[in-house]
């Protein structure tokens, strides 16, 4: 009798295993057959997918129905989207280079027009907490999370990091390396450093020449 009860659970977890080595072919297939699986797949599970969508080997999704993407957008190899309890809204031509990783858990991270994401970039709207006794541990103690949001025409210099708060304007850049807090930056500037910082004015003032 119990091995006739345990064979529908058996069929069951052969069929999660299943669907969990397709996805794992799906989101890894090199050539045009790999790119063109994982591009329906997208289309079938995010919120919103725009079209001429260019996905590379090894992207990863997590909370699909609540990501959208826009039309002309690329998701650089290895690159990891995850929203759970959040949201994520990418408008469109926005490049991901080589591992991107975007985490909107527990709040919502929004991307604007034309935006390139240089390689190893982190963007992540949520915090462990750290302010109750030492007797909890921070792995413990829950999350604070601040809704990010980065305008358009913005180029993100590899391996920089946007923590939860940043507000970046439009027509902006953001140097390689730099670590942006919570704050609003206005558009048209260059941020780098640690804490980023305003380096360079890069909208014309209005005599022919960008500002110092």
């Amino acid at each position: 009798m119990r091995i006739v009860k345990r064979i529908p659970q058996a069929f069951g977890l052969l069929a999660t295993e299943c669907q969990a080595w397709w996805m794992a072919f799906v989101m890894n297939a090199p050539g045009r057959i790999g790119a063109g699986l994982r591009k329906k797949r997208l289309k079938r599970t995010l919120r919103r997918c725009g079209a001429n969508l260019s996905v590379h080997p090894g992207v990863a999704v997590v909370g699909a129905d609540t990501i959208s993407i826009g039309e002309g957008c690329g998701l650089g190899a290895r690159s990891l989207l995850t929203a759970s309890d959040g949201e994520i809204v990418i408008g469109d031509r926005v490049l991901l280079n080589t591992c991107v990783f975007i985490g909107a858990d527990f709040s919502r991270i929004e991307i604007g027009d034309h935006v390139m994401i240089g390689p190893n970039v982190s963007i992540r709207s949520s915090n462990h907490r750290y302010d109750q006794t030492p007797a909890v541990p921070m792995m413990d103690q829950g999350h604070t999370a601040e809704t990010i949001v980065i305008g358009s025409d913005v180029w993100i210099g590899a391996n920089a990091v946007i923590l939860p708060g940043a507000v970046i304007g439009d027509h902006s850049i953001i140097a390689a390396g730099s670590v942006v807090l919570r704050g609003t930056y206005p558009a048209g500037v260059m941020l780098a450093g640690t804490p980023a910082t305003i380096k360079k004015r890069l909208i014309d003032d209005g005599e022919g020449a960008p500002p110092p």
